[in-house]
C-alpha cells in the first residue's frame, strides 16, 4: 500500500510515464525516492512485465495512478486503514494477514492509516492481462469492478501471492512457464471475487489431436529453453488462459505439470545414455535450474534420484 527505499536503480526511470502517468509502472513508483515505505525485496515474474514487492510499512500511504492492477496482501502485523480505490471509500479497521486490497490500472489508490505491518504486492501491467479477462468474461474490462471496493479475505489470492513470492524468492527454478501459470490464475480469481461472470470452454471442448500433438511437439523440441505459457499457447493459436483449459481437460494436467513430466523423462534417458555427463550438466540440458531442482522433481515422479539412476 504504497513503497518503497531505494537510492538508484539503473532500470527506473520515474518521469518516463506512459498514457499521461507520473510513473510508467507500479514498478517505477515502487522504486522510486517517492513511495514512503520500506522495500526489503522485490522481483519481476513471468514474461509479461509482472512484479512483486516486500514492504515493512508503519503507516499506508497513497498510490499514484499507474498503468498496473496491484494486488496489496498484508502478511505480517495489524492496521488501520481507510480509503479509496476509486469505486467508494471503504474504512477496515483492523486489516490483519491474509486481507488484501487490489489497486485499478489508471486509477489512484488513496489510502491512509497506521500500524505495523508487512505487506506482500503483486503488480500487473493490464494492457497485458486485460485481453486474457476479456476473452474470459466476453466483456470489456478497463477494471475488475467490485472487487476494488474495500478489504477482502480470500484463502486462493492469499496462497497465489504467497507462491509467487516463494518463486521468486529463490531465484524462479521452475520457470516462466509455472510463474505465467500462477499470474493467469490470479487474474481468473479476481475476476470471480469481483463477481464478473467468467465464461469457461464447453465443457467437452479439448484440443483436437492436431492441436494436441502441435503443442506436445512444440514442448519436447523446447525443453532446455524457458518455456512460457504464451509461447506454447500461440504455437497452437490459442490464447494462455482458453489452452490451459483446454490442455488440462485433454491431459488431465496443466501445462506446467507435463513440462516437468517431459524433462524428468528426458533426463532420465540422458543420464542412462550418457554416463559421462554430470547431473548438473543433464539438468541444465533438459531445462531444470540446478541439480537440486531436477533430484526433487525426479524424486516425486520417479521415486528415485538422478544419483541412483547414475549409480
Amino acid at each position: 500500500m504504497g513503497t518503497t527505499t531505494r537510492k538508484d536503480d539503473p532500470d527506473v526511470a520515474p518521469d518516463a510515464g506512459r498514457g499521461g502517468h507520473a510513473f510508467g509502472s507500479y514498478r517505477d513508483w515502487m522504486l522510486s525516492n517517492d513511495a514512503p515505505s520500506v522495500l526489503t525485496g522485490h522481483s519481476l515474474v513471468g514474461g509479461k512485465g509482472a512484479a512483486i514487492f516486500r514492504t515493512r510499512q508503519t503507516q499506508a500511504f497513497p498510490d499514484p495512478a499507474t498503468p498496473d492492477l496491484s494486488i496489496q496482501l498484508c502478511t505480517a502485523g495489524r492496521f488501520l486503514l481507510q480509503g479509496d480505490a476509486g469505486f467508494g471509500r471503504f474504512h477496515a479497521p483492523s486489516v490483519t494477514p491474509g486481507m488484501f486490497g487490489v489497486g485499478a490500472s489508471d486509477v489512484p489508490f488513496d489510502l491512509e492509516g497506521e500500524g505495523r505491518f508487512e505487506m506482500l504486492i503483486v503488480s500487473l501491467p493490464w494492457h497485458a492481462f486485460r485481453p486474457m479477462a476479456e476473452e474470459a468474461t466476453g466483456r470489456d474490462l478497463p477494471h475488475l469492478g467490485r472487487v476494488h471496493e474495500g478489504i477482502k479475505r480470500d484463502g486462493v489470492t492469499e496462497w497465489l501471492v504467497h507462491t509467487l513470492w516463494h518463486e521468486a524468492e529463490r531465484g524462479g527454478p521452475s520457470g516462466s512457464l509455472f510463474t505465467d501459470s500462477l499470474l493467469t490464475t490470479l487474474v481468473t480469481r479476481l475476476l470471480l471475487l469481483s463477481d464478473t461472470h467468467v465464461v469457461p470452454p464447453p465443457q467437452k471442448a479439448r484440443l483436437s489431436p492436431t492441436d494436441q500433438r502441435r503443442a506436445m511437439d512444440f514442448i519436447r523440441d523446447r525443453l532446455g529453453e524457458n518455456l512460457t505459457l504464451s509461447e506454447i499457447a500461440a504455437a497452437v493459436g490459442f490464447s494462455p488462459s482458453h489452452f490451459s483449459a483446454l490442455f488440462r481437460r485433454s491431459l488431465g494436467i496443466p501445462p506446467h505439470q507435463y513440462v516437468i513430466q517431459q524433462r524428468v523423462e528426458r533426463a532420465r534417458s540422458l543420464l542412462l545414455q550418457c554416463p559421462e555427463l554430470t547431473i548438473a550438466r543433464v539438468a541444465a540440458q533438459v531445462g531444470f535450474a540446478d541439480h537440486s531442482h531436477l533430484s526433487r522433481h525426479m524424486k516425486r515422479l520417479l521415486g528415485v534420484t538422478p544419483g541412483k539412476i547414475t549409480g
